[in-house]
């Protein structure tokens, strides 16, 4: 949690960054307040390009659309493209897992205080077919690491092993 002192304010805490007033103290979430931290000038710069980043993002994806037949017929033509029903076998029920890992290094005066963990979890199971893991199966590990400049890709590469 974030405390912000505005008892120099005459408003709330939202209407702060947009003018000077006074307040009594007011307590705020970290996950209500996420540029507190950041200069005034610096999010304002990142929100205005907002909109250009958006018309970008629509022009891609429009391109996609309009290619999207020739795309296709590329596709059947060298064979590549399949109905999901052609590649299954219809005696089969296929069962469902998730696997997922995360990490985080948290840069200290001295070291790197490291933490990383994976996750696989045996999801749906057809009633015809037997459940291997009844629990979800998981790794973990904390520990510090001088401060090197190739710590995050090595422990990302340490994170994908443990995933599998």
């Amino acid at each position: 949690m974030v405390i912000h002192d505005y008892s120099r304010y005459s408003c709330d805490a939202t209407q702060f960054h947009k003018r000077r007033c006074k307040t009594s103290r007011i307590m705020l979430p970290a996950s209500q307040a996420p540029f507190d931290e950041l200069p005034e000038a610096l999010v304002e710069t990142m929100l205005s390009r907002t909109g250009a980043i958006g018309n970008e993002i629509t022009k891609s994806f429009t391109k996609i659309l309009h290619d999207k037949p020739q795309i296709r017929q590329l596709l059947q033509q060298a064979a590549l493209l399949k109905k999901d029903a052609d590649s299954l076998n219809d005696n089969l029920n296929p069962t469902t897992c998730g696997i997922d890992g995360a990490y985080t290094i948290e840069k200290m005066l001295s070291t790197d205080l490291v933490a990383i963990a994976s996750l696989a979890v045996e999801g749906l199971t057809p009633p015809n077919e037997k459940q291997y893991w009844r629990l979800p199966h998981h790794r973990s590990n904390v520990f510090t690491l001088p401060h090197n400049v190739d710590t995050m890709l090595v422990i990302r590469g340490i994170m994908s092993a443990m995933e599998l």
